[in-house]
């Protein structure tokens, strides 16, 4: 009997239906789809038959789909981060692929004690944004000094014949090399003039890079970089990494300048480079803001992780962009939606900032925003003074004021 590979059990009915269950509990309430314009709802009404039709076409050679961009505007710049966005049955079959593989991330070295983000230990344990701040915190409290900067354009300049080596080298599972490459090789679909536009704006090169927002590209530049972050071990240098946002910890000033000078020679060897506007050098008295928080030490000498001033602004700013009556008018809102939408923005930041030392300022100030927020709409459709007049319960009813849910602190 010959024996079963690696891409016989990812080509498997009942392996593919179990992998698209999980698609479909996060997506069958979103109406985001590629470039086959198929939604989550949509492939899940005719599943059988799509899963038979996936099933075909592994067997027969797989390819896939140009992926749909859509351009998000980064704060302080003019260029766009490149989002792009599989056809679900291409996303069924990179998920398929990546959770047949996120059991071996030890074995290939992926996890480690310098890289954070996208994926979790064989235990289960995460290791995502909360784990990689505690873990820069706990570092600090003995190191001071820091030194903070990030990858270059990393996605957009991944050098996919690197790239695929460091995958087979680390993955010897030869029947899924084949399908690998595809994955890497994936490009945006550039069919409309407006789309070369902005991908030529943006620095994405045909051939270079790989695509953000596919299900595997997290995973597989974890990959390229585990022989950086292991070099860095081998150096002692103590950092921690989320994705391409890197800081590491040391004793003075000229330990960070070495650091700096170590992080660019190892990724020179990946032919990426440090973004040296972004490299900045702190000082024991300074904060240091590492994913969203501030690292910084108080009056008694213990590391504090902040939610800033600016975050803070930043937040009030997004909660005010629904102030616009007019907009959530001509948008077709409705009290129930816009309270619905607030509500997860209000449960996302908290989750966001759960572990900050301040966590209980920044919540009173998120409630503050959503209350606020609501009352400007209702008092423009039915009136100021009506709803100055409202009493504190009936103000609760209409989700003016926010019932306190603060945690325990």
């Amino acid at each position: 009997m010959k024996q079963q590979t690696a891409f016989d059990k990812i080509k498997n009915y009942g392996y593919l239906h179990e992998v698209w269950k999980d698609i479909y509990r996060r997506a069958k309430n979103k109406t985001s789809s590629g470039v086959d314009r198929i939604t989550a709802r949509q492939f899940q009404d005719n599943l059988s038959d799509n899963l038979h039709k996936t099933i075909k076409e592994l067997k027969g050679g797989y390819s896939f789909l140009p992926l749909k961009a859509v351009g998000i505007e980064k704060p302080s710049t003019k260029k766009l981060r490149i989002i792009c966005i599989p056809t679900m049955r291409d996303r069924l079959v990179q998920r398929a692929l990546l959770q047949f593989m996120e059991p071996y991330s030890t074995s290939m070295g992926i996890i480690n004690q310098i890289s954070f983000g996208f994926f979790r230990d064989p235990s289960g344990r995460k290791r995502g944004i909360e784990e990689a701040r505690d873990a820069a915190k706990k570092i600090r409290q003995q190191y001071p000094w820091a030194v903070k900067t990030d990858i270059k354009s990393f996605f957009d300049c991944i050098p996919r014949d690197k790239m695929f080596r460091q995958i087979t080298k680390s993955f010897r599972c030869r029947s899924l090399h084949g399908i690998i490459q595809a994955v890497i090789d994936c490009e945006i679909d550039i069919s409309q003039p407006r789309m070369r536009r902005i991908c030529r704006d943006n620095g994405i090169v045909r051939g270079r890079g790989l695509r953000q927002g596919m299900p595997l590209s997290p995973f597989f530049s974890n990959i390229l970089l585990k022989d950086f972050d292991r070099n860095l071990a081998k150096r002692g240098i103590r950092a921690v990494r989320y994705a391409d946002d890197i800081i590491a910890f040391a004793s003075s000033r000229e330990e960070c300048e070495n650091t700096k000078t170590v992080l660019e020679n190892h990724l020179n060897e990946l032919d990426l480079d440090l973004n040296r506007e972004k490299t900045k050098y702190y000082a024991p008295n300074e904060g240091v803001e590492f994913l969203g928080l501030e690292l910084c030490f108080d009056t008694s000498g213990q590391i504090r992780l902040l939610v800033t001033n600016d975050q803070l602004s930043k937040i009030k700013q997004r909660f005010a962009e629904f102030h616009d009556v007019d907009r959530l008018l001509g948008e077709n809102y409705t009290a129930f939606k816009l309270h619905d939408i607030l509500g997860s923005m209000r449960a996302g930041y908290r989750t966001a900032y759960g572990i900050a030392d301040n966590r209980k300022d920044v919540y009173s100030s998120i409630d503050r925003c959503l209350s606020k927020c609501m009352d400007v709409v209702f008092s423009r459709i039915i009136g100021a003074d009506v709803v100055q007049r409202l009493t504190s319960s009936e103000r609760c009813f209409m989700g003016l004021t926010q019932k306190d849910s603060t945690p325990s602190v």
